[in-house]
């Protein structure tokens, strides 16, 4: 942006050089990258950044200027006058994409060319001159930032102004002799009958002022700079005012604008001013920041007291108030930038001035619950290295068609999805509250390339919606085995259930876990009878963490999954696993006398978990069972249909002697009994 001095010196006093203005602007974090010297004025180019449309101005600038100077800052007066009102009316269709409007009619003008002064300030800031109207516009532009339009009141019609929408099939010719079709969602100004102008951007041609022009609209209005965005992109149409109409305008500073130009306009076309007109259904509502003055410590890294905090929120033209120790921080229009408290702290920092910041070196607290998670995860990523697993890492995206797919229904909370505002694509519209569509979806892509063996794992986090404050996160653990079903000399055809159940319980030995407990699982995309719910006993409850099992063919197939062979998975919560990890391993001397094996195969309901009959077995009084697992289950054959045969093996061990067989027996046989007694089971032979 072009800036003359002599123009900023109509807003600030100074007496200093061009190169300690440059210096001081840059500082403020306008940077200056040119000081052009003409015949009579110097010209500074100057970058300004995309949120600080406050400076799209020499007002803006020389705002800048007298808070780097300390110096007093004055606005150009008006004279206000009197108006007649006619009957010319505003309607504002959509006040979301245009919360204010206003309008003056100025009549019996004079149209020709510009004062000298007028044509050289345009000049200077790379504007041509076109007539005083028109210049006037330009001119209250690059002074205050607010873009403006005249229109020639003779070619409206109705005496009416309405803003709306383009709708379907709309062409309007431009300033510029183009006619282009607008979009349905192009924001349009009409008269009563027809478009006039592309809102924000430019005017229809129809309607310009012309040499022979009588009496004018004068136009300026706040449109939502998205809205203008999007219309100028799609219409491939930059200007001057829909470059700061992007970027936001004062919507509180509009009518000085609009008067601004008017002054102008009655000195120096001359005419009457007639009609005064201002439809603001949307008002601005200044909202408050509280500013704590330790938390500008904390941020800017050196102390700033309470006086100096204050005269830099005076300079930058904040109203505040004081309450418990705190400022109470009021918003203002012109500086839609500064909304939170860290925005505050910022300008602090640099009105005050980056170069008093102090160097030092940063005080980094390790936390040690944070160092040991990180190991923690670590030795699981390790135990499952070990165990042949690869690890994933996916986006943290997801469909809820994938959640529909595995029939997981709507009231579970995995269905407490946190939507994404702007998502890559609308398929991953959501963040993930379960790993399982991932690694299903990893299982796919492998199968459509080829490979015949699959075992991934992944851990991440995933996002449950709350109904206040933000979401929940768990970390989650995710593993899948797959491999084809087709016969290979090297590989055993063991169902991949059991492989899962071995790397939980080998993950749990690790963290001292004392016990998982595996019950039958109602997740609806695994197999019944060929799944469990995990549970880990804590302070005397269980609690459960996840499930494990192997999906059901129904939701393979509907997932276009092409296998027949089973996949197992697993998910469960780490948060909670870790959290009931145990103390630090006690260490016991190698048994020195020799164990006695008993196996039991035992006939019982369908209904009864496996799980269940070890734990009969395991809690029975004796001090001589070491161990018990399970190592058969078998149905069919001469079984009846609603019975099963578990299989049992029983350890059994002394630390202080040799067992006998007799002793052996003697316990053996009890626990048969009492296992009988309380399951109403029969002894398979």
């Amino acid at each position: 942006m072009r800036v003359p001095l002599n123009w900023l010196r109509e807003f600030v006093t100074f007496d200093i050089a061009p190169e300690e203005i440059a210096s001081g602007l840059t500082r403020l974090g306008l940077e200056v990258e040119a000081i052009e010297q003409t015949t009579d004025d110097t010209i500074f180019d100057i970058s300004i950044t995309p949120n600080r449309p406050d400076c799209l101005s020499i007002s803006g600038i020389a705002r800048e200027l007298a808070i780097a100077l300390r110096k007093g800052f004055r606005e150009p007066l008006i004279n206000v006058r009197s108006s007649t009102p006619s009957g010319f009316r505003i309607i504002i269709d959509n006040e979301e994409l245009c919360p204010r409007y206003a309008g003056r009619i100025i009549r019996n003008i004079k149209i020709k060319d510009s004062p000298d002064w007028l044509k050289k300030r345009l000049e200077q800031c790379g504007f041509r001159s076109i007539n005083n109207v028109v210049d006037i516009t330009n001119y209250v532009l690059l002074e205050l930032g607010h873009p403006l339009h005249a229109f020639d009141l003779d070619t409206l019609k109705g005496n009416t102004i309405r803003v709306a929408l383009a709708g379907k099939n709309q062409k309007i010719k431009t300033l510029d002799s183009i006619e282009r079709k607008v979009p349905d969602e192009t924001l349009l100004i009409w008269d009563s009958e027809r478009p006039i102008a592309i809102a924000g951007i430019m005017g229809a041609l129809d309607t310009e002022v012309r040499p022979d022009t009588k009496n004018i609209f004068l136009e300026g209005a706040y449109f939502s700079p998205l809205s203008i965005r999007r219309s100028s992109k799609s219409l491939g149409l930059k200007t001057e005012s829909s470059y700061r109409f992007e970027r936001g305008t004062d919507i509180e500073g509009l009518i000085y604008s609009v008067d601004r130009a008017v002054d102008l306009v009655l000195d120096i076309c001359g005419g009457e001013l007639t009609d005064v007109l201002d439809e603001y259904p949307s008002k601005f509502k200044s909202s408050e920041i509280i500013l704590r003055p330790q938390r500008v410590k904390d941020v800017i890294g050196d102390e700033v007291s309470h006086e100096e905090i204050k005269e830099i929120l005076t300079r930058l033209g904040f109203p505040f108030t004081f309450k418990d120790g705190d400022f109470i921080v009021k918003t203002i229009s012109r500086r839609s930038d500064v909304n939170l408290e860290i925005d505050l702290i910022e300008e602090i920092a640099r009105v005050r001035g980056y170069e008093k910041i102090p160097a030092k070196m940063p005080v980094v607290e390790l936390s040690f619950e944070i160092n040991k998670k990180l190991k923690d995860i670590e030795l699981i990523k390790t135990i499952l290295r070990a165990r042949g697993f690869s690890e994933a890492i996916n986006f943290s995206f997801m469909d809820i068609n994938s959640l529909k797919a595995l029939e997981i229904p709507e009231e579970d909370e995995r269905f407490c999805l946190v939507e994404i505002k702007n998502p890559l694509r609308k398929e991953d519209s959501f963040l993930r509250t379960t790993l399982l569509p991932s690694l299903l979806e990893n299982l796919r892509t492998n199968i459509r390339f080829g490979i015949k063996d699959l075992m991934l794992f992944e851990i991440a986090r995933v996002f449950l919606k709350k109904d206040q404050g933000l979401p929940q996160e768990r970390l989650s653990l995710g593993i899948i085995k797959w491999h084809d079903s087709r016969p290979v000399l090297w590989r055993d055809n063991l169902n991949p259930f059991y492989i899962l159940r071995e790397v939980m319980d080998g993950i749990a030995s690790e963290f001292m876990v004392k016990e998982v407990v595996y019950r039958p699982s109602e997740e609806p995309f695994l197999h019944k009878g060929q799944s469990s719910d995990l549970f880990i006993r804590f302070n005397g409850n269980d609690i459960k963490i996840g499930y494990m099992g192997i999906v059901s063919q129904k939701v393979l197939d509907r997932l276009d999954i092409k296998t027949s062979s089973p996949v197992a998975l697993l998910e469960m919560d780490l948060d909670t696993f870790l959290s009931a990890r145990g103390s630090s391993p006690v260490y016991k001397a190698l048994p020195r006398f020799p164990y006695i094996e008993r196996d039991i195969s035992v006939i019982v309901d369908n209904t009864i978990p496996a799980e269940e009959l070890r734990k009969l077995v395991i809690t029975y009084p004796s001090d001589i069972i070491e161990s018990v697992s399970i190592f058969d289950y078998y149905r069919g054959g001469n079984i009846p249909p609603d019975k099963k045969s578990i299989g049992l093996r029983i350890l059994y061990r002394s630390r202080e002697r040799t067992l006998t067989e007799e002793e052996v027996e003697k316990v053996h046989n009890e626990i048969i009994n009492s296992l009988l007694q309380k399951t109403g089971g029969s002894i398979r032979f």
